[in-house]
């Protein structure tokens, strides 16, 4: 990923960042240089400007107006502006890209009642998974699934097999009862029946705890005939509380999708009132098994994902550019009612302030995402019209201290 856009960093940028410190001699080498390809190499470099009598107001034999210009450019990767505004005490030019958002990725956690009445639904998860993981991952969005389901017996062809789960290339292996295919797919061992869904996916988390990253969204999807009931978790709040807290980190927010029977008619046991009540307080979808007709459901999950995973986001990638200095660059964050937001720089989550929030590098030393922190991650993703620039060439920004 790479930050792309257009923005200028007009005098309201020069402003915020105030005089720079670049070397006099590389203003003066500059001027030896055709005044266009100068504008492309200081952005090439995510360079501060020269001051304005050096290097900005000598662009007017170019075209450019004054001394203010903005220039257009596609260097390192990424789209943006350059601008610069004179002044006797020279000044920060910063060049800005609007910040590509990062998709979320998405963990999805299938839990499938593997009974002797489930067959049919079995073969349809089966023969469908590779079309629903398929067309999330073409949409960008790097998908793992995990299937907690009783694996297919070797050998099995057709209706000789009992309820089970073995997933074909691309997602899966094939070869049945070992079709885990990290890091994409997994199929940890577990025995989801009639009544246990809830508890097998507690029970077995530690199998695939590790396989769930910290970044990406969690979904559940449960496909069962019956309902929940005791000694197994049998409650809907109680299932939430369990196991969200098993990895707080991991597990919040997560989105419970359910196909399961409304009500005991057209062959189904019993209504599963327990899923309705856990996929009501998750914001999930519901999905009628007695109407035999799944394919619309795992549509409108993988929708629902895909939407998901279009909003603006927390983790911005750095333009792939070697000349880029991390010590020289800033967020900024542009609200929907265009107030600006200057988000300052810490060194880690763990340093991030819970109201004013700010950003860190995923890795100090050799950066390649920019993450916000809690709190401005609330604000950037509450306001479906606000934007995110990075801007380059100007020393980063601290939180000012108290």
């Amino acid at each position: 990923m790479t930050a792309t856009g257009k923005t200028s960093t007009d005098k309201r940028t020069l402003e915020r960042y105030g005089p720079s410190g670049i070397a006099p001699a590389l203003c003066r080498s500059m001027k030896s240089i055709d005044s266009r390809a100068r504008v492309l190499l200081l952005s090439a470099l995510a360079v501060a400007a020269c001051s304005a009598g050096n290097l900005v107001s000598e662009l007017d034999d170019e075209g450019y107006q004054g001394t203010t210009g903005t220039t257009d450019f596609n260097v390192g990767g990424f789209d943006g502006q350059q601008s610069g505004q004179g002044g006797a005490g020279g000044f920060c030019e910063a060049v800005a890209a609007e910040a590509t958002p990062k998709l979320q990725d998405a963990d999805i956690i299938f839990a499938v009642d593997s009974s002797g009445s489930m067959m049919e639904e079995s073969y349809f998860v089966r023969d469908r998974i590779n079309a629903f993981s398929q067309q999330i991952i073409a949409s960008g969005i790097d998908v793992r699934v995990i299937m907690i389901a009783e694996a297919m017996a070797f050998g099995c062809i057709g209706l000789l097999c009992p309820p089970g789960i073995c997933v074909a290339p691309p997602l899966g292996t094939g070869i049945c009862p070992n079709d885990a295919k990290p890091p994409h797919y997994h199929h940890p061992l577990s025995k989801v029946r009639s009544h246990n869904a809830l508890t097998e996916l507690v029970e077995t988390f530690p199998s695939y705890q590790q396989t769930l990253r910290l970044d990406a969204k969690k979904y559940l999807v449960i496909i069962t005939d019956d309902n929940a009931t005791a000694p197994f978790i049998d409650d809907a709040t109680t299932f939430i509380n369990e196991w969200i807290g098993l990895d707080p980190s991991r597990l919040n927010g997560f989105t419970a999708h359910a196909i399961y029977c409304y009500d005991n008619a057209n062959g189904c046991a019993v209504a599963g009132d327990v899923y309705k009540d856990l996929v009501n307080q998750t914001g999930g979808i519901h999905g009628n098994l007695a109407l035999q007709d799944f394919q619309p459901i795992f549509d409108a999950v993988a929708d629902q994902v895909m939407l998901s995973a279009g909003k603006l986001p927390c983790e911005y990638a750095l333009p792939d550019n070697e000349e880029l200095d991390p010590g020289m660059v800033n967020v900024l964050f542009t609200a929907g009612d265009a107030s600006e937001h200057d988000l300052y720089n810490v060194s880690g989550l763990s340093n991030c302030d819970p109201i004013e929030g700010g950003w860190y590098y995923d890795n100090p030393g050799a950066p390649a995402t920019i993450h916000l922190c809690p709190a401005s991650c609330t604000m950037v993703s509450n306001d479906p019209n606000g934007r995110i620039d990075m801007l380059f060439g100007c020393a980063t920004k601290q939180p000012p201290l108290r």
